[in-house]
C-alpha cells in the first residue's frame, strides 16, 4: 500500500501479506515506512512488525515493543484491505479484529448497513464500520459491489479509476 497525504507531506508505505481467500487476513510479517515534509527525528519513520501466535510485535531501530495481543478467534484484517474484501465480510456478516496501518488492534469490529445514497444519479449503498477505539468510518458501495467512497472524522477516500 502506498499513501501520500497532500497536506502534511505523509508518504505511507505499508508492506504486508494476508491469506489469499476473500477475507484477507494479516499474516507472517510486515513493515511501514513514513516519511513527511519535517525535518529532524521526525522526517521518518521505520517499524518491522510481525504476527506470531496471536501476538502483535513491532521493532523501530532497537527498541522492541509488544504491541497487543489478539484476544479473540476473530481474524485480523488490515484497514487498507477493507478496500478489496468489504463486500465478502457484508456477505459473511462477521465481526473481525482491525489492523490499522499495522500498528493498532480493534478487537471485535463490525459493519452495519445504514441504506441507499444517492449522487449524479448514481445510488450507492452505505455501511458504517464499527468497533471499540475506532472512529465511525462510512463506506459507500456501488451497484457492483466496490467500494467507492471511504469518509471518517478524520479523512475522505475516492476511487478514482478502476
Amino acid at each position: 500500500i502506498q499513501y501520500y497525504n497532500d497536506a502534511s507531506g505523509d508518504d505511507l508505505h505499508l508492506r504486508y501479506q494476508c491469506t489469499q481467500d476473500n477475507i484477507r487476513e494479516v499474516c507472517g510479517s510486515w513493515s511501514i515506512t513514513v516519511s513527511n515534509k519535517g525535518s529532524g527525528l521526525y522526517k521518518t519513520f521505520h517499524a518491522d512488525g510481525a504476527l506470531k501466535n496471536k501476538n502483535i510485535t513491532l521493532q523501530v531501530k532497537d527498541l522492541h515493543i509488544n504491541n497487543g495481543q489478539i484476544p479473540n478467534d476473530l481474524p485480523l484484517i488490515c484497514n487498507w484491505t477493507l478496500l478489496d474484501n468489504f463486500s465478502a465480510l457484508i456477505k459473511q456478516h462477521r465481526s473481525f479484529n482491525l489492523l490499522e496501518d499495522m500498528e493498532k488492534i480493534k478487537s471485535d469490529c463490525r459493519i452495519r448497513a445504514i441504506g441507499p445514497w444517492s449522487f449524479q444519479g448514481e445510488t450507492y449503498n452505505g455501511y458504517t464500520l464499527q468497533g471499540c477505539g475506532i472512529p465511525e468510518t462510512y463506506y459507500w458501495l456501488d451497484q457492483e459491489q466496490q467500494v467507492q467512497l471511504v469518509s471518517n472524522a478524520f479523512s475522505t477516500f475516492i476511487r478514482v479509476g478502476a
